[in-house]
């Protein structure tokens, strides 16, 4: 399964790297075609991090201990970006705990190490706010952000590309009179920014989308959408769930109940209405809400499924369902945000 193949990545790249190979793709899978591992799941950076471990315990315990540090890593990430705009600790914490242990988390950690390890989206969202604040360092740092998580997952890289653009959309549409003065302050430290990732990226891009061993067409035919009611039906991933209603959960999203990660509950939504009404007048609480919304709404894919049938209503993502690059993205997996 999954797992199986990034323990063979995790040991990939620091193979590659002792026998001077390239580490992007290789004939060693899939003999003799060969394979282009920056279409896969090959996680090159958490390779490298892990290869002092993978050497000399091998790759399951460096998987065991990255997919063990997924989940506090992500929290304490969200932690720092939520501690920027909140003076209450224990609200970041909070925060913090609701990213790095969700259900998302809970599910794609059971497969898939490239999309549990997401403490950079959080410092991604940070940095692109303090860049176009006009703060060069962080354009920097937003540079090298950015390589690093293409090189654990392009595909996370993708989504929280589409998330932040439309994040500044919303905030834009806000405060439209701030648009100009924005735009003259951030210029340079996010172009600083596009130029450390054009430096770093262009060559692993090319190997992507023309290299050897690369493929054509979408990764996952047909995509895979969340259910509209698995924003309020737990699954058997949940701790403390009852059996009837852990069955339905697990039925919806086709049966997968690893992507399944869209569960918020009854209670959640409740008091997520609660909090958005008392402070509607808070121009943070409005952009949270409506991005709440479109994280949600792009979760649901080109059209809205609900208890596993296609109503055939269509839905924004269909809207990238058929871009360059951004055919692959299985839309179920914006539940992340």
């Amino acid at each position: 399964g999954d797992l199986t193949e990034m323990a063979w990545f995790l040991a990939w790249t620091p193979h590659a790297a002792l026998h001077l190979q390239n580490p992007f793709y290789t004939t060693a899978l899939n003999f003799p075609v060969g394979v282009d591992l920056l279409q896969n799941t090959a996680v090159p950076l958490l390779g490298i991090l892990a290869a002092p471990l993978t050497l000399t315990a091998g790759p399951v315990a460096s998987l065991n201990l990255l997919l063990w540090l997924a989940f506090p890593l992500s929290a304490a990430a969200m932690f720092v970006l939520a501690r920027r705009w909140v003076a209450s600790v224990p609200a970041a914490l909070v925060a913090g705990a609701l990213y790095g242990f969700s259900p998302y988390m809970i599910g794609q950690s059971a497969a898939h190490l490239n999309l549990t390890f997401v403490p950079l989206p959080p410092l991604i969202f940070l940095a692109v706010g303090e860049a176009i604040a006009g703060r060069k360092r962080w354009g920097a740092a937003l540079g090298m952000l950015i390589v690093a998580q293409f090189f654990i997952s392009a595909e996370v890289l993708a989504t929280t590309t589409i998330v932040a653009a439309l994040a500044i959309i919303v905030l834009a549409s806000m405060r439209p009179r701030s648009v100009r003065l924005t735009v003259r302050r951030g210029l340079v430290p996010i172009l600083l920014a596009l130029s450390i990732t054009a430096v770093c990226l262009s060559y692993p891009v090319w190997v992507m989308v023309a290299g050897p061993h690369h493929y054509t067409g979408p990764a996952f035919g047909g995509g895979l959408s969340a259910d509209l009611l698995g924003v309020i039906v737990p699954t058997s991933s949940q701790l403390v769930v009852p059996a009837g209603m852990a069955t339905l959960g697990d039925h919806l999203v086709s049966g997968n109940v690893i992507e399944n990660g869209t569960y918020l509950g009854v209670p959640m939504l409740i008091l997520l209405t609660m909090l958005i009404g008392r402070f509607w007048r808070s121009t943070r609480m409005r952009f949270c809400a409506v991005m709440l919304l479109v994280c949600f709404i792009l979760s649901l894919g080109p059209q809205l499924i609900v208890n596993n049938v296609d109503s055939g209503f269509p839905l924004p993502f269909a809207l990238l369902q058929n871009a360059p690059l951004l055919d692959s993205i299985l839309p179920v997996r914006f539940s992340l945000y």
